[in-house]
């Protein structure tokens, strides 16, 4: 039986397709990669926003903000002079910052307006069908 897994010399290889790793190199190669994650890790700090009929929670970069999702007043993009979504109620408000780009606010600004509508309308008509049953 013959074997093909046989010891690679590393050096050999290295010198064969030209490959020198300096101190430079090193230091070069080490810093990129420090970019990637540093900013990998900014990138994945979280921003979700999850909307019940009770509650439009905010999680921003580990931290959580609540309001009542029936006393939210207003949602606006604003644009300048950094991007940013608002989320206010009368006593409170949530600042969202640091999205990718200016779709991303406004994708997010159109599905929380959906979701806010969609759990006033439902709590509309339940008080609507709680009225007309104790008339």
């Amino acid at each position: 039986i013959t074997s093909f897994a046989q010891p690679i010399d590393a050096d050999l290889v290295l010198n064969t397709v030209g490959f020198e790793l300096d101190l430079p190199d090193l230091i070069e190669g080490l810093f990129a990669l420090g970019l990637i994650v540093f900013r990998g890790v900014r990138i994945s700090q979280g921003k979700r926003v999850w909307i019940t009929p009770e509650q439009t929670t905010v999680y921003l970069d580990r931290r959580q903000r609540q309001l009542q999702t029936q006393a939210i007043e207003t949602a606006v993009y604003i644009k300048s002079p950094r991007p940013c979504l608002l989320i206010c109620d009368r006593q409170s408000e949530i600042l969202l910052e640091g999205l990718q780009s200016e779709r991303d606010f406004r994708a997010l600004l159109v599905l929380l307006e959906t979701g806010i509508s969609h759990f006033r309308a439902a709590q509309f008509f339940e008080e609507t069908d709680d009225s007309s049953q104790s008339v």
